[in-house]
């Protein structure tokens, strides 16, 4: 299958075609991931904001998270070094809890394009090429996360607050992972 490098003129039929492509070129697989980072967007957008409606003074994840504080949060802020109270603490969690959600559903989505590479179902070469499209979904979605904490860290007011130092460098830490470990697969 040839590539061309001339703009597309139906972005999803190319899309699909680069990702079944086993010759794609890197400005290509580029292309998917900053697709895959702009849908991670638009859809994290809509599902917190449907989730923080759904999750609006709800009793059950405020005492959820006054136990967890207890439990687990109040030392790993100390720590980390991170100066919060109990209630500033509860509320950042809180107001989290959404982007935490879709998280989850990003990860399983992922993941979900690797099981016909991993269990060996269809065709080998769609299963491998949906395999790197998981990969390239993860890669799509750290970017796009990193890109908004540093945005947010950046030109908020309380940016700072928001995204403490320490948690930028853990997230930096974690976000690179995905790209310098699944780039040389692909």
């Amino acid at each position: 299958m040839t590539m061309s490098t001339s703009i597309p003129t139906k972005p999803f039929s190319y899309l699909v075609d680069v990702i079944l492509d086993e010759n794609a070129t890197a400005a290509q697989l580029f292309q998917i991931v900053l697709f895959f980072a702009a849908a991670w967007f638009s859809i994290f957008y809509v599902i917190k904001s449907i989730i923080r409606y759904c999750i609006r003074d709800a009793p059950w994840l405020m005492e959820a998270l006054e136990r967890d504080y207890e439990r687990a949060t109040k030392k790993i802020l100390a720590d980390l070094k991170i100066n919060m109270t109990k209630e500033e603490s509860i509320t950042w969690v809180a107001n989290d809890w959404p982007r935490m959600q879709c998280i989850y559903l990003q990860h399983a989505v992922g993941a979900l394009f690797c099981v016909p590479s991993l269990l060996g179902i269809g065709d080998p070469s769609v299963a491998s090429s949906l395999a790197i499209c998981g990969i390239l979904s993860e890669i799509g979605w750290e970017v796009q996360d990193l890109l908004e904490v540093l945005f947010v860290r950046a030109f908020c007011k309380n940016g700072k607050n928001l995204w403490p130092d320490s948690i930028v460098i853990i997230f930096l830490i974690h976000h690179s992972l995905s790209i310098f470990l699944g780039v040389p697969m692909v």
